[in-house]
């Protein structure tokens, strides 16, 4: 049971919430300017999940399940309810997520033309089918001709696609939307060929429910210019085919290693007193990654305080003063996400079976990271322009004589942080933050601590920028979760 027993557990557990509850019973009311209580409360927080004892959160560990426990005590105590169905047998608070893994076995690809075959190294990396064993026969391959083209759904299908791994990101939805069966991606350099293994993670972690996609096939360099030479050979086809045909086939056969685990998001509900009137979302992702050092470090934990042990001690900051002050008219769901870290698979298991039916939430706040700037720095909004909340953001922030920095978006992050899910299905989610008010303090946390054994909980850590996004948090929900202030539709 990681490095603590389960009666110490429950000790620290019940030691953490006793302080909770003092602190609710102290802070100042809503609105007010002292920051020094709720950089306590935060502190406190942090301390317990950035602790060694949970061992980097990372999910299916013990750490990671008392994580989670933490977390639905803290919103119990505030007086939130369970937010997910009972229907399926668990306790109200968890939402299962069930993950898949397939680690790597054999690769055997083959090219054939009527000018002969080509077997390509074993050093090609494939990632993609949900499945252990598979094969494709004889798929016609076909390059595509332009970087902003739009291609039918479906186009693709049972064919192969060769494509420049440097050229994906420019056509990466052109070639989800026309699903072909198996997409052979060159590169160049080794550092190349190095980068993109790294992004794909072949290994990586995935919803056991997603679909199955297409075959990606990593080549290295040495492969690609082979396969590139040899197709050139081939007399692959010109003029104006939206796929040109490269007079070539592809036979590919793999095994893979299947591996499943689960973990969970936690959800917790306080309804409105307006039934009917829609919802709010505030939500963290828990978890992190775990023991990350080198086998030769002193310390090997990922302890994550920043990224993300701040942004749920932010979270559950800001749901305790909402619900102190008494429940918004709009119902408010309190989501705490994991496998995060993993490619925001919490978030995206949310909405692909929603335990809340996703149309009625009408605004969506992600806290992520925000435990880096000091108080009195800019705020921002990553998803800014992307919904209609911007009106009402800008407002609040007004009102509470905040500072609103609308040129740095920062939208090289946007897809990164579990908000990018939500806008994926329509949904209008944004996250406000101070994080990037400082960007000397921004850098500097990017180049030494971000996911290195060095994302630590100390006492004199930097919580004023964090604390000020409470107090702003606390102002939006009400804003938003306000049915005279915030009309559906009407900013």
């Amino acid at each position: 049971m990681g490095l603590f027993s389960a009666r110490g557990f429950a000790a620290l557990l019940a030691a953490a919430l006793s302080l909770a509850l003092a602190a609710c019973a102290s802070v100042p009311e809503q609105g007010g300017t002292r920051l020094a209580p709720i950089e306590q409360a935060l502190s406190r927080d942090i301390a317990f999940l950035a602790s060694d004892e949970l061992e980097g959160r990372q999910p299916g560990t013990e750490g990671a399940r008392h994580a989670q426990d933490y977390i639905v005590e803290q919103l119990r105590a505030a007086g939130y309810r369970p937010g997910v169905p009972v229907a399926g047998g668990g306790d109200g608070w968890r939402q299962r997520i069930e993950l898949v893994r397939f680690d790597p076995g054999e690769l055997h690809v083959t090219v054939t033309s009527a000018h002969g075959s080509l077997v390509l190294s074993d050093q090609a990396v494939l990632s993609g089918p949900q499945t252990t064993v598979g094969s494709i026969r004889k798929a016609p391959l076909v390059a595509m001709r332009s970087t902003g083209e739009v291609l039918p759904e479906g186009i693709l299908e049972h064919r192969a696609l060769l494509l420049a791994w440097d050229k994906l990101d420019g056509r990466l939805a052109a070639v989800q939307t026309a699903a072909p069966q198996a997409v052979l991606l060159t590169t160049q350099t080794t550092e190349e060929f190095d980068r993109a293994v790294h992004f794909l993670r072949a290994d990586k972690w995935a919803l056991a429910s997603t679909e199955t996609v297409p075959a990606w096939i990593l080549l290295p360099p040495q492969d690609s210019a082979r396969l590139l030479s040899f197709v050139e050979r081939a007399r692959p086809e010109h003029g104006g085919s939206l796929l040109p045909r490269l007079g070539a086939r592809v036979d590919v056969d793999f095994t893979r290693t299947r591996k499943a685990m689960e973990t969970a998001n936690i959800l917790g509900h306080l309804p409105g007193t307006r039934p009917g009137s829609g919802a709010v979302l505030l939500l963290a992702h828990w978890d992190h990654l775990g023991m990350c050092g080198e086998p030769e470090d002193a310390h090997r934990i990922c302890n994550g305080a920043v990224d993300n042990a701040s942004g749920v001690a932010a979270m559950l900051e800001t749901a305790r003063r909402v619900a102190a002050a008494g429940p918004l008219e709009r119902d408010l769901y309190v989501l705490a996400t994991g496998a995060e870290e993993w490619g925001l698979l919490g978030a995206r298991a949310f909405t692909d079976d929603p335990p809340v039916p996703l149309p009625t939430i009408v605004a969506a706040f992600n806290m992520d990271m925000p435990a880096i700037s000091p108080a009195g720095s800019s705020e921002t909004v990553i998803g800014w322009g992307r919904t209609g909340l911007d009106d009402g953001i800008a407002q609040v922030a007004q009102a509470l004589g905040l500072t609103l920095d609308t040129q740095n978006i920062r939208e090289d992050y946007l897809r990164r942080q579990d908000g990018w899910a939500l806008l994926e299905r329509d949904l209008p989610a944004v996250m406000v933050t101070s994080a990037y008010g400082d960007r000397e303090a921004f850098d500097r946390f990017i180049a030494s601590g971000y996911h290195t054994p060095n994302d630590r909980w100390s006492p004199d850590m930097e919580l004023g920028g964090a604390a000020q996004d409470v107090l702003f948090h606390v102002a939006l929900l009400r804003h938003f979760g306000n049915t005279q202030s915030y009309r559906v539709g009407q900013e």
